[in-house]
């Protein structure tokens, strides 16, 4: 998957496909008119995976807007993933079990703002 391809069954039959670990898990594609749909399914811990199914980092926090409804997380990376990085919803191409996929890759991430603790 790359940041500019939609999420179709056959790109996640690819992921589970391509993960160390084969297993029967629920999976969610984001609406892309919707974000907070799919960011009601993320809880800190879960794995964050970037496009080229590298790991990135773990949910430090789901953060809400002004009504309430999930826009972003922040995910926790680096050495004792003590550094902290805002990804906004849009950026949540699905959500399984206990993985978050976006859909940018490492150089994505890597771009993306640090955040203070």
């Amino acid at each position: 998957m790359n940041a500019n391809a939609l999420v179709t069954r056959n790109n996640i039959r690819t992921f589970a496909a391509s993960a160390a670990e084969v297993r029967i898990s629920t999976v969610r594609v984001i609406d892309a008119n919707d974000p907070g749909s799919v960011l009601a399914d993320v809880a800190p811990g879960m794995q964050v995976i970037g496009s080229s199914l590298n790991r990135l980092g773990t949910v430090a926090d789901v953060l809400a807007g002004e009504a309430g409804a999930p826009i972003a997380i922040t995910v926790a990376y680096g050495i004792r993933a003590r550094r902290r990085k805002y990804v906004p919803g849009e950026f949540v191409d699905l959500v399984d079990d206990d993985r978050v996929v976006l859909s940018i890759d490492q150089n994505g991430f890597k771009a993306l703002r640090d955040i203070a603790e």
